[in-house]
């Protein structure tokens, strides 16, 4: 039953290393994986398998806006990984996300520095701005092919990232989306993308080669600034 995840792991559910959950999850649960992730509680999860899980409408967890400085509460809903869910989780290094799971919301991974590995459902259509900025050491991700555009700031910081394929489906990409991704090397860019924006691929210092697909008509290569990489 939803909300109920930390009356069934007991009094010392803050020592769990290691978990995964089968069945439906709401906001009082996220609140408490959030605690065993490290968020204000000395919790020791690092490892989380939520693969046949589902996010469903209901209860509230609490998390910390690195922006604003300022905590703020937030409501799940069905099929949605909701706003900055896990950021700030450092304990976080694995993380299997429900198969029915569609959309990422805005910075929901964001802070997450120890963040190594991350399945991605085949079924998500929308990642939100700044989901996964600042994780340090996410070195590889592989983007669902429902995915239609790469949002503000997404991987803004993501220093380890080393590689990433764009699918074919997405057609702009936004504003820093790759900024000082310091060591990824080679950006293949697909036909139907139609708008890079400024400073989408900026202090990307590893960056020595873009492939641009022909589709490019707005080539606002400020996306490139300080950046070594070239168009092609």
């Amino acid at each position: 039953k939803a909300g109920t995840l930390k009356d069934i792991l007991g009094e010392n559910y803050l020592d769990i290393i290691s978990l995964k959950i089968i069945g439906p999850i709401n906001g009082d649960d996220v609140n408490t994986l959030r605690h065993m992730l490290g968020f204000m509680k000395n919790g020791k999860l690092t490892t989380l398998d939520l693969l046949e899980a589902s996010v469903v409408s209901g209860g509230e967890y609490m998390t910390y806006s690195i922006d604003d400085g300022a905590y703020c509460r937030y409501q799940t809903y069905a099929n949605r990984l909701g706003e900055r869910t896990f950021a700030t989780c450092q304990n976080l290094q694995m993380i299997k996300l429900p198969k029915d799971l569609t959309n990422i919301d805005s910075e929901a991974f964001r802070g997450c520095t120890n963040l190594k590995s991350i399945d991605l459902p085949k079924g998500i259509t929308g990642i939100g701005s700044g989901a996964f900025q600042d994780c340090t050491n996410l070195e590889t991700i592989d983007l669902p092919e429902g995915i239609t555009g790469i949002g503000i700031k997404t991987f803004r910081g993501c220093s380890a990232l080393k590689s990433i394929v764009i699918p074919d489906n997405v057609r702009g990409i936004s504003y820093e989306a790759f900024y000082n991704c310091k060591s990824l090397t080679y950006i293949n860019v697909p036909k139907n993308v139609e708008a890079i924006y400024p400073y989408a691929f900026a202090e990307c210092d590893s960056l020595e080669y873009v492939c641009l697909g022909n589709g490019v008509q707005d080539r606002r290569f400020h996306g490139l600034q300080g950046s070594s990489g070239q168009g092609g």
